[in-house]
């Protein structure tokens, strides 16, 4: 089974818990293969995340890619230029992979995947999951009626398709022509460009979106919970699925220092005041606990 994800400094910390999460329901038969791209990237702050995967015996590749590609993206305070590596998958994996499943990192598997994977793909390019949005949207986006607009968080993807049809192509081409009107980021590029797609159950991709259209089911009775939206369940306490992100962390692998890694990342790239403010707190820290002095050193400089 190939896997692929988007990564930067600020997602190593929920990535660990959906691939955690992806790994406890798999078939003990099923040997997961996990491509990751990520942006160039000093070791330093992946080096919690790479041991990670070690430990769960997880085969990954690492995929660098440039950030400069996607320099006059639009980007907010909880998306960033890693979102639209998702749009070079089929130009950066081994042309040997016919198949390949993309998941965002803010999401969290509830059942066994092999399924899904399994879909029966014929020659549609992609598998994905319908999300309503306004009429407006859809207008903005060409899809007729006969069309449907689907979420990026998890796709299923015919890489044989991709390749012979130029999919990479046409949707970096895209891009350079819509980058003033996009809204849902590299969302709208994939739904601009692909047509040729069949429609998977709600089941494999619950976001808030399709919550409200079945009000009536149990959040368990889905395979895969997706925390889309700015609010979080590593960053919002009062997130009402929050308990099944946290689920998944395991005292075999010492989560609390991706935690601290993801929380003081985030301070550092900020600003150089906050990087100084950094500092003065993790004084204090290391004067009440001076066995964190290793960790902290590592990752903040």
């Amino acid at each position: 089974m190939h896997v692929c994800i988007n990564i930067d400094c600020n997602y190593i910390f929920p990535a660990v818990a959906m691939i955690e999460s992806l790994n406890f329901h798999l078939s003990k038969n099923v040997t997961m293969n996990l491509h990751i791209l990520c942006e160039e990237f000093n070791m330093k702050n992946y080096s919690l995340f790479i041991k990670y995967l070690k430990s769960r015996g997880i085969n990954h590749e690492f995929y660098l890619i440039d950030s400069e590609l996607f320099k006059n993206v639009k980007v907010t305070h909880h998306i960033s230029k890693a979102t639209y590596f998702r749009l070079l998958i089929e130009k950066v994996v081994p042309n040997s992979i016919k198949r390949i499943l993309f998941l965002d990192c803010d999401l969290i598997i509830m059942k066994n995947i092999t399924d899904l994977y399994n879909t029966n793909l014929n020659d549609y390019e992609i598998a994905c999951i319908e999300e309503n949005i306004g009429h407006e949207h859809l207008k903005r986006l060409r899809i007729l009626n006969e069309d449907f607009h689907f979420n990026a968080g998890v796709l299923l993807i015919n890489l044989e398709k991709w390749r012979t049809n130029n999919i990479t192509s046409k949707l970096l081409k895209n891009l350079s022509e819509n980058i003033d009107s996009l809204v849902y980021w590299d969302q709208d590029i994939l739904n601009l460009t692909i047509k040729n797609k069949i429609k998977l159950d709600k089941y494999w991709n619950l976001t808030e979106t399709n919550l409200k259209e079945c009000f009536n089911s149990s959040v368990e009775n889905f395979g895969i919970i997706h925390y889309t939206g700015s609010c979080k369940p590593w960053n919002c306490s009062s997130h009402p699925y929050r308990d099944y992100f946290f689920k998944h962390y395991s005292n075999r692998f010492d989560y609390n220092k991706l935690k601290i890694l993801h929380q003081f990342v985030k301070l550092r790239d900020n600003s150089t005041l906050l990087r100084r403010i950094t500092r003065r707190i993790i004084g204090i820290n290391l004067y009440l606990n001076p066995t964190n002095l290793k960790l902290y050193h590592k990752f903040l400089n």
